[in-house]
């Protein structure tokens, strides 16, 4: 891909506005559904240019009924050519609207469980969440969700109406198109491979919401005005370049001037004193397949694990069982027909594997057919000061009773 895409598309074109403007064009339309409520992507969506004379470009629009948070990204072939976040505002019939954070509780972890660790992204497989065949006495369900999104027979006429048409809420993910210079015959070479990828650091909740994905041609409203305007472009770019010629030259003979001095400093991204990035600068892996334990009461809900970022590494927070506290008030936890075994000895690692974790040992877990051991792990408490109450198992009468733990 030419140096000159990256810079080109990191400037979102404004279709229209004053003096000679741009229309846009839909040459393909899809609608995509989420795999999973929970997620955090990375979701792609992929297309191929067609070579448009004046420009082409890529519309992608979340219809959410409620505010969703997170970042989207434009690769060309296989160079990220420009991202930014998504989420800070939606729009609906009324107009415009602050979104504030997002709306995720149901997707993160609860007072009573917190968030259970389960390793970084440069870590084994084993840390990951996948039972190896030899910690369970019976198999348990495993489960890979893949980040694939789905098509969805849902009308999507233009990016502007496609959520209003379906009562939702708009987010404009990523508006972005590329147009040719004055001495181009294209934005883009006919089958160029364009990809749009959206993440975020924390699962939002995809539930009742899709996308709308839009491959836009762009078409000058006056040609021979859009010809001027890039023939200007192109000799204030000329003449940009040769200024900068000019100081680099002049610094090399006198690099003891104030200009030079500060344009030669070394630059960074990081604040002064900060050891850590703030925000990832790249999407987080795939997630991870993990292995679901025994469901430990009626209505518990399984919440898929994600990758969170610590500072300096993704780290995996495993899935868990969260149970209501409905089914805790009306008994509707796991019987057993007999007691557990014997809890089995564990030996947690030496180090966490983040600041704060705490270790929880395993236990059984009845399957409906049998005893499973549920390895220990460790646990991210919901605040500083809370301390574990571990599982465990209370006979009644003729069965065993599970009794979830907490924190307290």
């Amino acid at each position: 891909m030419p140096p000159s895409y990256a810079a080109a598309v990191s400037l979102v074109l404004v279709l229209g506005g004053c003096g000679a403007g741009l229309r846009e064009h839909v040459r393909e339309r899809r609608a995509l559904g989420f795999p999973a409520d929970c997620g955090q992507g990375p979701y792609d969506v992929e297309t191929r240019a067609e070579g448009a004379r004046w420009g082409e470009g890529v519309v992608l629009v979340a219809c959410v009924p409620r505010p969703v948070r997170g970042w989207a990204e434009l690769w060309i072939d296989e160079q990220r050519a420009t991202s930014g976040p998504f989420g800070r505002s939606f729009r609906t019939r009324s107009g415009a609207v602050e979104a504030g954070p997002a709306q995720n509780a149901r997707c993160l972890a609860s007072p009573l469980h917190g968030a259970e660790v389960g390793g970084s992204a440069v870590g084994d497989e084993r840390d990951g969440g996948v039972a190896p065949s030899d910690v369970t006495d019976v198999d348990g369900e495993t489960v890979a969700d893949v980040p694939v999104l789905v098509p969805l027979d849902v009308a999507v006429r233009d990016p502007d109406s496609a959520c209003d048409d379906h009562g939702l809420h708009r987010v404009e993910v990523l508006r972005v198109a590329l147009t040719a210079r004055a001495d181009e015959p294209h934005a883009f070479p006919p089958g160029t491979r364009l990809r749009v990828r959206i993440w975020s650091q924390e699962p939002n909740d995809w539930s009742g919401a899709f996308l709308a994905f839009y491959r836009v041609v762009v078409v000058p409203d006056d040609e021979e005005q859009w010809r001027e305007r890039l023939e200007r472009e192109r000799d204030a770019e000329r003449r940009a370049s040769e200024r900068d010629e000019r100081r680099r030259l002049a610094c090399a003979q006198r690099p003891e001037d104030a200009g030079c001095r500060e344009a030669n400093a070394p630059r960074t991204d990081r604040p002064a004193g900060a050891s850590a990035q703030t925000r990832p600068a790249s999407a987080p892996p795939p997630p991870r397949a993990e292995r679901r334990p025994p469901r430990p009461s009626a209505n518990a809900e399984w919440i898929p694990g994600h990758w969170r970022w610590n500072g300096e590494t993704w780290i995996w927070l495993r899935g868990f069982w969260r149970v209501p506290e409905s089914d805790l008030t009306a008994g509707l936890t796991t019987r057993a027909p007999e007691p557990p075994p014997p809890v089995r000895s564990e030996t947690p690692p030496s180090v966490p594997p983040v600041a704060g974790a705490v270790w929880i040992a395993g236990h059984w877990q009845w399957s409906g057919s049998g005893w499973i051991w549920v390895e220990g792990s460790w646990r991210l408490p919901p605040r500083l000061g809370l301390r574990w109450r571990p599982d465990q198992w209370r006979l009644a009468g003729d069965v065993a009773v599970f009794l979830p733990g907490g924190w307290h």
